[in-house]
């Protein structure tokens, strides 16, 4: 088993490259593969591909911009539903991280998506694949992925750095898409050039601006993407044009949720919204571009509106009432230790193998494990591991 990232790449130009202004999707998918093929540890081509579906999933439009496997692109024709079925297609292009690999969305679905999923791979002559998620607007899915010819394992690190870049190309080809959705252009440093009516502050603009020119200086780290951020306020972010002293910002709407809540600000509802995507409280403050601290007040205040006890009973709400397929609520109330000893049980470790690997003894392994059985209401450690996580109830209704 292996990793896929490069911890020395052009991480900055990957971002650059999805926020270009290209001619047309199939341009802008080329220069988005040609820039992760940089930090993407592996002999194979990425592949990048549009996935358009009706609300129930049932139907679906497979554009393959970029595809490194033509072999792939007539099983892949329809997403996939008559080699995955609807319930593999949701596995497998909502999966519980936006950045994830084919193996382990494996090991959570049926036999029929199981066996389909291995018939895709051996297409391609490949044994796993990693993969990147976003989500421009409700019905669609951008994915760029790559295979390898190991297991690949994701630690936690690379699996938050990866969400980071799929978070960039979600906003980037939402614009591609609906141009209307910029409220303001900015200059270089972040100054208000056209429009702005809605725009934060501008010392919150400037800000921004002068962070991500910040992240340019540490592009070959991964530490450029912790400091571009992806969002301003939660609603908006900026998307890049031009280069130097021409440069210019497009501050940016992002997707709506798909079904607002009216008692709950716009805040809270993006970060309810978030939360249900089974992002971590740091991730959703990187996604928002506001503090930690701030995530875990909305989410409490939001909790106080409509009566939730708990992060994880509001969470659960959320996702019976809306019909968003990224909704995940089971592992809400799991601790960063759980989740990542669930990833490492995912992966066909024993509790000796996870214990050696995270440095605590086997019984505290066992008392998480055991901990992990109790929260996610799994009878054994082998449903744990391979059984689907709970759906929401309207899809369980369907």
């Amino acid at each position: 088993m292996t990793s896929i990232v490069r911890r020395r790449g052009d991480w900055a130009g990957l971002v650059e490259a999805a926020q270009q202004d290209a001619r047309d999707d199939e341009t802008w998918a080329r220069s988005v593969v040609g820039a992760a093929k940089g930090v993407l540890a592996t002999a194979f081509e990425p592949s990048l591909a549009v996935v358009e579906h009706s609300p129930a999933c049932d139907s679906v439009k497979y554009t393959g911009l970029v595809m490194a496997h033509p072999e792939m692109t007539a099983a892949a024709r329809d997403g996939g539903l008559s080699v995955l079925g609807v319930s593999g297609f949701r596995a497998f292009f909502y999966p519980e991280t936006v950045a994830t690999t084919h193996l382990e969305v494996e090991r959570t679905v049926g036999p029929q998506a199981a066996a389909g999923a291995v018939d895709l791979r051996r297409r391609a002559n490949i044994h796993d694949a990693v993969g990147l998620f976003a989500f421009p607007e409700p019905g669609v899915v951008v994915s760029l992925f790559v295979g390898h010819d190991r297991e690949i394992r994701l630690s936690r690190a690379e699996r938050t750095l990866l969400a980071r870049v799929a978070l960039h190309i979600e906003t980037s080809y939402r614009l591609r898409r609906r141009p209307e959705v910029v409220k303001a252009v900015l200059d270089f440093e972040g100054r208000v050039l056209e429009g702005g009516d809605d725009a934060p502050p501008s010392h919150v603009l400037r800000e921004h601006a002068a962070t991500i020119a910040r992240a340019r200086e540490h592009r070959a780290s991964p530490d450029a993407l912790a400091l571009w951020p992806a969002l301003v306020d939660g609603r908006l972010s900026l998307v890049e044009r031009g280069a130097g002293q021409k440069r210019r910002y497009l501050l940016v709407e992002n997707a709506p949720p798909l079904q607002p809540f009216r008692a709950l600000s716009p805040d809270e509802v993006e970060v309810i919204s978030q939360a249900a995507r089974g992002h971590s409280t740091k991730l959703i403050a990187y996604a928002l571009g506001v503090s930690s601290s701030a995530v875990s007040t909305r989410l409490a205040t939001a909790a106080s509106k409509v009566g939730a006890s708990s992060r994880m009973d509001l969470v659960r709400l959320a996702a019976m009432l809306t019909r968003d397929p990224r909704a995940r609520f089971a592992e809400v109330a799991l601790t960063d230790a759980e989740r990542d000893v669930l990833e490492l049980l995912r992966q066909g470790l024993s509790n000796e193998e996870i214990a050696t690997i995270r440095s605590r003894s086997v019984r505290t392994i066992a008392n998480q494990v055991a901990s992990l059985l109790r929260k996610t209401k799994s009878g054994s450690r082998r449903e744990l591991v391979v059984a689907p996580r709970p759906a929401p109830a309207h899809l369980l209704a369907e």
